[in-house]
């Protein structure tokens, strides 16, 4: 596969396997534009070209670089609320993930920062994959089973899992 289509599937899992957008929905870009920006300065654009491409009506907005904020700036929180999802490359949302945004829509965090990454393997592998893998790791992890940890340098930890509600909805952090 080339370097362009393995592009578009790994934009494509993003948009369809994770957001679950559906042509004709609506796509806000929450950005980092300007020097000192994290992400590559073209992959809002690249994102933004394939959406419309596939149906989906999407526009960039601009968010500040490198600068602490205790709330969204008034046109993120406008596009957030107008909006069937927003996809963030930008820092703000880490900052911001635990205020109240007044949003009806899906929010996502995109920590893949470059289209060399969106091309990557791991960027095309389907979405549900890594959904039911975190469900296997934490049936494994969590229910009050006896967990032993020992390696032949001497670790010998042991200990009883926690039990887990089983309900993502009230982790801070998701998939």
């Amino acid at each position: 596969m080339s370097t362009a289509a393995t592009l578009q599937a790994g934009i494509d899992n993003l948009l369809f396997n994770c957001i679950e957008a559906k042509p004709g929905d609506s796509l806000t870009i929450v950005s980092e534009q300007g020097h000192g920006g994290h992400y590559s300065a073209t992959l809002d654009k690249v994102i933004e070209a394939h959406a419309r491409n596939r149906s989906l009506d999407a526009h960039i907005v601009a968010a500040p670089v490198g600068e602490e904020v205790s709330a969204f700036p008034a046109d993120i929180s406008s596009a957030m609320e107008s909006t069937d999802h927003t996809l963030f490359l930008a820092r703000i949302a880490d900052q911001l993930r635990f205020t109240e945004h007044g949003c009806s829509g899906s929010l996502t965090m995109s920590y893949a920062l470059d289209e060399q990454s969106f091309a990557s393997a791991f960027c095309s592998a389907h979405y549900k994959f890594f959904v039911a893998l975190k469900s296997l790791i934490n049936t494994a992890l969590f229910g009050g089973k006896q967990i032993v940890i020992t390696c032949a340098s001497g670790t010998h930890l042991a200990g009883v899992s926690p039990v887990d509600p089983g309900d993502d909805a009230v982790d801070d952090v998701t998939i």
